[in-house]
């Protein structure tokens, strides 16, 4: 079983939905790891598909056996909706917190600022 994460959209063009490749390879490979359903260990022959001149650079890949044969579409599917959905509400929580603490700063600074008369 071969996962890669790339996104074909230019960083350099500007585009702002670009996709973090390498923090989102390691949320699903951290997340395909660690799920019992699929039971993925990475391939002990370790296939290096970056280096072979298949991918675009900014692709992130890895090979597994899967531990689970049983596993299809109907495990594997809910399960990457899983990883990917636990994540980004995560990322999500975190900015906002991070955003809120930028509020409550600038609004202590602003009270704390000497009023012009």
């Amino acid at each position: 079983m071969a996962w890669v994460v790339w996104d074909k959209r230019s960083k350099s063009a500007g585009d702002a939905q670009s996709v973090d490749v390498k923090a989102l390879a390691k949320k699903l490979f951290k997340g395909l790891e660690s799920n019992d359903q699929l039971r993925v260990k990475l391939k002990k022959k370790k296939y290096d598909l970056e280096k072979g001149g298949k991918l675009p650079g900014s692709a992130r890949s890895r090979t597994y056996d899967q531990g689970n044969a049983n596993a299809n579409r109907k495990i594997v599917a809910p399960a990457l909706k899983d990883i990917l959905e636990v994540s980004t509400a995560k990322d999500a929580e975190v900015k906002g917190q991070e955003a809120a603490t930028e509020e409550a700063g600038a609004a202590a600074d602003a009270e704390a600022a000497p009023k012009a008369a």
